[in-house]
């Protein structure tokens, strides 16, 4: 069992035991009394209900953190085996970054996360190179499953930073998109 999909499951069991202890904790017995003194509940038992579902909303976020890391940790395996790059001057997917991208996909279609890619150009008309490589990726992401409202594509002519590759694909997961 890879580690992402134990990632996902105790995720989505982390989830399961926490709906289930909320759902226990709202419900009271047939006569809607919890306490025995004609339905009003004591301070001690109010301060308990707040405290397990304080508790509760922190282990679904924990659980949903999980999941969104090991959304982002299937990617950036991906990425970091096969990067998704373009041949310079070009918005072409090839036939590596068409498996590269179904494999991010599939990634991506085990969670809800909104993801930014963002793509870059140099030289000659560079701005609408990289978003035609940045619509390249959307598109074949979308084609390949993901919901195109978790998509956005940033893209940037002729970057500043010497850092950046201008060829290479990045991906944010979890970003604001």
């Amino acid at each position: 069992m890879t580690r992402r999909t134990t990632l996902r499951k105790t995720a989505v069991a982390s989830v399961a035991a926490v709906s289930i202890a909320l759902a226990g904790a709202a419900c009271s017995d047939d006569s809607g009394n919890d306490s025995g003194n004609g339905g009003e509940a004591t301070s001690q038992e109010q301060n308990h209900d707040e405290h397990s579902t304080e508790g509760a909303k922190s282990s679904i976020e924990s659980a949903t953190d999980s999941a969104g890391d090991s959304v982002r940790d299937g990617v950036n395996s991906v990425i970091e085996k096969t990067p998704v790059t373009f041949d310079a001057g070009s918005a072409e997917l090839g036939t590596m970054q068409d498996v590269t991208l179904t494999a991010v996909a599939t990634a991506l279609k085990t969670g809800d996360d909104k993801v930014e890619i963002k793509t870059y150009a140099s030289g000659d008309d560079a701005d609408a190179l990289a978003q035609a490589r940045g619509d390249a990726v959307k598109g074949k992401l979308v084609d390949e499953g993901v919901a195109e409202d978790r998509l956005t594509v940033t893209a940037q002519g002729d970057p500043d930073s010497p850092d950046v590759d201008v060829d290479k694909v990045e991906f944010v997961v979890g970003g604001e998109g």
